[in-house]
């Protein structure tokens, strides 16, 4: 049987049928950009799904756009109630063994669920499935169940391939060991003191609000910054000593001009916690806004979308010159700021230095991505940026960026986005927004610039949470060693990568 499927997998010689020219347009990745994505839902599905992106639809001179196309990975009920967050390793190096990445998922039932995924594009054939194509990677499988928690996972973080950080609804960080599965270290925060409570108010201190909303580890691998539930406030935790470093409250003043209630009933609490890539500064996203700090955990500016709606997440756009800043809103929008870029405010007397002084200046907006001018009017809960050096063959292309999207109404929509649209210089020409600026910016602009290009979308029938999204490099043949494919071969790489890495984390240590 075995010989008969590998005859019949191979060309033959007077000319190849329909069906392998067909699956070798889709798993070649030669002529097509492979793109990985990972959702989770409040339905409990983890959703494993591959684009293959051509390069001729990055084209931007070719009238007629080739379609993408959607193939599933895997489908199926990851954990026992919704799925809150996931977190995806870093990517290894191309002189590794093994191409794979750890994927975690945390729910609200209590448990961290561990996965290899494939970084090399599935090689088997495309399956039609109830209106979809399947194709499964036999390199992707499950590890098994951390019980590291007693309450529900908010946030998931890899410091590296062996180190995976989570925190839970009770105001504590674990750092696990991802190979033995052991806990190296508990980071606990008090409970915050609820001082508005109503009179007569007989609650236990475990049904009042509390938990890490999120938490972010500095580039250096030494610092660490959490933001939690009804707290005012950030905590700066040191990695080295397991221990916290101090407590910085948010000033009143900088609440209101965010826009953030600071009154009885407000909250005021940070959402979510972000470093730069250069690891100069970070951004606390509150309800809706966004506040940017130096080093120095001072306010530096502001970003307020216009108009005003609720903050979904926030990433920064890896590998360019000057932080830029993605923000996504409830409103079905991707907003691009640049960090470093400050526009003049309106109202204010500029001879007055010392009032001045204490305005916080706004971010500049390079442009907004979807919306209701697009067609989007959902909330987009996640998104992914995902990196393109070389999109073409021929070096047509300035080096541009993939945006990934999901929507609590269950689409997946695949973005491309150019640099130069972002205020990125990429040949040493002025940038697309540098053509277009005035010479006095405001925070009121007339318009916002639309950026960006849908290339396509994928329903997924289900409300989406999270989503992570990396792309697939290398061949599928070199997936197999010697033709063989066997798991033999896996379980002596596994070996092999595991007794490496414990070996660098205990130099590290």
């Amino acid at each position: 049987m075995a010989k008969r499927k590998r005859s019949e997998a191979e060309p033959s010689k007077n000319g190849t049928n329909g069906k392998q020219a067909r699956l070798d347009t889709n798993s070649s990745p030669r002529n097509a950009h492979h793109i990985q994505i990972v959702t989770g839902s409040y339905e409990r599905m983890l959703h494993g799904i591959t684009v293959t992106i051509p390069h001729d639809s990055l084209t931007p001179h070719l009238t007629k756009i080739p379609t993408i196309s959607f193939t599933d990975s895997f489908l199926f009920n990851a954990h026992s109630s919704a799925i809150k967050c996931l977190a995806i390793s870093p990517r290894p190096s191309p002189t590794a063994p093994k191409q794979q990445v750890l994927l975690a998922t945390g729910s609200t039932d209590e448990k961290i669920n561990l996965f290899h995924l494939s970084t090399r594009p599935p090689s088997g054939p495309v399956l039609p499935a109830l209106g979809s194509k399947t194709q499964t990677n036999r390199h992707n499988r499950s590890l098994g169940t951390l019980h590291t928690h007693d309450s529900s996972i908010t946030a998931l973080h890899f410091a590296s391939a062996g180190k995976l950080l989570s925190a839970c609804g009770q105001n504590v960080i674990a750092v696990t060991n991802t190979r033995t599965f052991n806990t190296l270290a508990m980071l606990k925060a008090p409970i915050p003191k609820h001082m508005n409570r109503p009179t007569g108010d007989t609650s236990t201190a475990s049904t009042l609000p509390a938990g890490v909303n999120d938490f972010a580890v500095h580039p250096c691998k030494k610092l660490m910054i959490s933001v939690g539930r009804a707290e005012r406030c950030m905590r700066l935790w040191n990695l080295i000593t397991g221990r916290k470093a101090g407590v910085l409250a948010f000033e009143k003043d900088m609440l209101k001009q965010l826009g953030e209630s600071t009154g009885r009933w407000g909250s005021g609490e940070g959402s979510r916690v972000l470093w730069s890539p250069a690891g100069d500064e970070f951004v606390v996203a509150f309800e809706r806004s966004v506040c940017v700090f130096g080093m120095d955990c001072r306010p530096v500016a502001k970003v307020v979308p216009e108009p005003k709606t609720k903050i979904c997440q926030v990433r920064f756009v890896d590998g360019v010159y000057e932080s830029v800043l993605a923000v996504s809103t409830e409103d079905g929008r991707v907003l691009f700021y640049g960090v470093q870029k400050y526009v003049e405010e309106e109202g204010h007397d500029e001879g007055d230095d010392q009032k001045k002084g204490e305005q916080l200046p706004s971010c500049v907006l390079y442009g907004q991505l979807g919306g209701r001018e697009a067609g989007v009017v959902g909330r987009i809960k996640d998104f992914q940026i995902v990196r393109l050096d070389s999109t073409s063959e021929k070096e047509l292309l300035r080096p541009s960026l993939l945006v990934v999207t999901g929507s609590s109404d269950g689409v997946i929509r695949v973005w491309t986005l150019g640099l130069d649209e972002i205020g990125h210089d990429t040949d040493g020409l002025t940038s697309t927004f540098e053509k277009k600026k005035p010479e006095k910016s405001s925070t009121k602009p007339s318009g916002v610039v639309q950026i960006g290009h849908l290339l396509d979308s994928y329903e997924t029938n289900s409300r989406i949470t999270c989503l992570e999204s990396f792309e697939l490099l290398g061949s599928p043949e070199d997936e197999s060693v010697n033709g063989k494919g066997g798991e033999e071969d896996d379980e002596e790489d596994d070996e092999e990568d595991d007794d490496s890495q414990e070996e660098e984390s205990d130099e590290e240590e």
